[in-house]
């Protein structure tokens, strides 16, 4: 598959997609997740985005939601129709196990040229057709003097993506974009070129990611055991996840890291 044929497969597919970057006031997302998807309603309102309203479904037991487009289809559409408040999906964000969100560097050229590079990396480690990707990036700002590039890759396995997209057609959903919930969740920086830390957490899991100018760059997350008495990660469990990844990031980026609040 050329470079450019494989471009246009992302723009349909998949989509490295920042919500505060966005023109849109509202926003419809269904959020997919191994054990069920949340329905919500975002709306855009003093220079953040707002959740106005959502709610949790659990995937039927023993149900694989990539099986059967239609069954899946019937049982999204039903969800959606008992709230007053949904609607179809302009937005599936999935969770880490089915995406996968990295850091890569390549030598600074031309924009034109950087999806080239990028695709003849993926193609040259594809073990098979049955690991065939789909993919898209953000690069970082580069400065005058560097010599390296850095870019956020996000990507998804094909037969993912194909099975989402059967399952919106079956619904008769105008196409979803498709993006990882981590850049869904990513803060904006205070400038372009800063880097800063968030924390995120639901009831079984801690993770610290590091995004630059509001593009995730790296994340570390560890378990997590709820406790009535104490909802909220003890300090040292933050410190370490930060610490990390902190030591993960390029050089230059590192003494932003420092100034900045979580």
């Amino acid at each position: 598959m050329s470079a450019q044929h494989q471009q246009d497969s992302v723009r349909h597919s998949i989509k490295a997609w920042i919500p505060g970057r966005s023109r849109r006031s509202r926003c419809s997302v269904l959020d997919w997740t191994s054990t069920g998807v949340v329905l919500a309603q975002l709306q855009f309102q003093r220079g953040t985005w707002q959740v106005t309203a959502s709610d949790w479904e659990s995937w039927p037991e023993d149900f694989d939601p990539f099986a059967d487009a239609a069954e899946t289809a019937r049982l999204l559409q039903a969800w959606i129709a008992a709230r007053s408040w949904a609607a179809p999906p302009d937005v599936i964000s999935l969770p880490r196990q089915l995406v996968s969100l990295r850091l890569l560097s390549f030598p600074v050229v031309a924009a034109a040229e950087l999806g080239e590079l990028i695709a003849l990396q993926l193609e040259s480690r594809q073990a098979g057709p049955d690991a065939a990707q789909i993919w898209d990036f953000l690069p970082h700002p580069t400065d005058a003097a560097d010599t390296q590039q850095h870019v956020s890759l996000l990507s998804a396995p094909a037969r993912i993506c194909q099975s989402i997209r059967r399952t919106a057609e079956a619904a008769g959903w105008k196409l979803p974009l498709l993006t990882s919930a981590d850049l869904f969740l990513s803060p904006p920086a205070p400038s372009e070129n800063s880097c800063r830390l968030a924390v995120q957490m639901n009831r079984s899991k801690l993770e610290v990611l590091a995004c630059r100018g509001g593009i995730p760059a790296a994340s570390l997350a560890c378990g997590v055991q709820s406790d009535a008495d104490s909802p909220y990660p003890a300090p040292v469990a933050v410190s370490a996840l930060a610490e990390r990844i902190v030591e993960s990031l390029p050089q230059s980026w590192r003494r932003d890291v420092s100034s900045q609040p979580v």
